[in-house]
């Protein structure tokens, strides 16, 4: 069983819900964001 404890910054889970949640927090900041800069931040 794997017991290490890694960083809170390497956590992919904590990453896809940024990527997620992102453009719902930038759209009530007044931001645009389409599916082509969406595209471009995943790579």
């Amino acid at each position: 069983m794997n017991n290490q404890v890694k960083s809170f910054l390497a956590s992919r889970t904590i990453w896809g819900a940024v990527i997620a949640v992102a453009p719902q927090v930038l759209s009530l900041l007044g931001v645009t964001v389409t599916a082509g800069d969406a595209a471009e931040t995943v790579g």
